[in-house]
């Protein structure tokens, strides 16, 4: 079970939390982008073989059929 640090900034507001995975996936070679858990506020990215977890601005959600954050309309969430 690995435990990711994720920090965001907003004019000299910083919000941080911890995020839980489970099932880390690996990255294989090439850029991939895809859903993060159950919430739709957040994606993986591997890039070069590095692996982040980042998170959608504003309320948008992760939509793992175009592979982008979107309007939460577009997006079918748990």
């Amino acid at each position: 079970m690995a435990m990711h640090l994720f920090c965001f900034a907003v004019v000299n507001v910083v919000s941080c939390g911890v995020i839980e995975l489970r099932n880390e996936p690996t990255c294989s070679p090439g850029d991939n982008y895809f859903a993060a858990g159950p919430k739709c506020n957040n994606f993986f990215s591997c890039r070069d073989g590095v692996l982040e977890i980042v998170e959608c601005r504003w309320d948008f959600l992760w939509n793992d059929t175009i592979k982008r954050c979107d309007a939460p309309e577009n997006v079918q969430c748990e």
